[in-house]
């Protein structure tokens, strides 16, 4: 499922600083590009979800070496975040230094896939004509995985519990 480096863009009418949300596999690299459509030598820096300047022009202050300048110029500001997390989920922030400052925000989403589905039977041996009831549980997925029962090629009917 190649969800790595979806991006929707957004721009706010009459603003100079563009951003895009992204979509990342956890473990997987994510890139946040701030752009300015015209820009008069105002300064270009990125904001984590805690306010803390990641980069500032081409400088990174921030101590985490998996942020990575991947482009800086006058138009854009674009940095890598490799081995995405879940705990780096969340709102970055894009500002231009013009006064009145300006900001865009990118939402970086985290995707887990769901571990191997695990089949349970309330019974270890079934005879023939008899009913039984399975449970498959596909655990730690983000969002929730959905699951389907298939008999050949025609999908079984069944209850659905999703657990938080």
């Amino acid at each position: 499922m190649p969800v790595s480096g979806a991006a929707e863009t957004l721009s706010v009418e009459g603003q100079n600083l563009e951003t895009d949300n992204v979509s990342v596999i956890e473990g997987e690299m994510a890139t946040i590009s701030c752009r300015v459509k015209n820009n008069d030598d105002s300064v270009i820096q990125l904001l984590n979800p805690n306010r803390q300047t990641i980069y500032f022009k081409d400088v990174r202050p921030l101590k985490d070496s998996r942020f990575q300048l991947v482009n800086f110029s006058d138009n854009e500001l674009r940095v890598s975040l490799s081995n995405v997390s879940l705990s780096d989920e969340g709102r970055y922030v894009c500002q231009l230094y013009t006064d009145p400052p300006q900001e865009a925000y990118a939402d970086i989403t985290v995707l887990v896939p769901p571990g191997s589905p695990i089949i349970d039977s309330r019974e270890d041996v079934v005879s023939e004509g008899n009913e039984t009831e399975l449970t498959c549980t596909a655990m730690g997925s983000k969002p929730a995985a959905s699951i389907r029962w298939m008999k050949g090629e025609q999908e079984l009917t069944g209850q659905r519990n999703i657990f938080p």
